[in-house]
């Protein structure tokens, strides 16, 4: 479906080495769009050291019973000199 969606969401990013939370950025409010791509834009901490890191995205939204459900998203990625 191309129409428009009742379904909203909102969330949150977070930054995290070693299991520990580095930065955390709020997501705004927006609808889910079929076949459609979001982006959202936010600094960078200047202060990342060299390493591994995880970006953890956590979308929330109500299914049709009215309950909150959350969509999960993790990926890796390395800064190889500090920022």
């Amino acid at each position: 479906a191309a129409g428009n969606s009742k379904v909203r969401y909102h969330g949150k990013a977070q930054i995290i080495k070693d299991k520990e939370l580095i930065k955390e950025f709020s997501m705004n409010s927006n609808t889910i769009r079929a076949n459609g791509i979001f982006k959202e834009t936010g600094l960078i901490p200047e202060n990342l050291e060299a390493g591994n890191y995880v970006l953890k995205v956590i979308l929330t939204y109500k299914n049709e019973k009215g309950e909150n459900k959350n969509l999960i998203k993790e990926i890796s990625f390395n800064v190889g000199n500090s920022i």
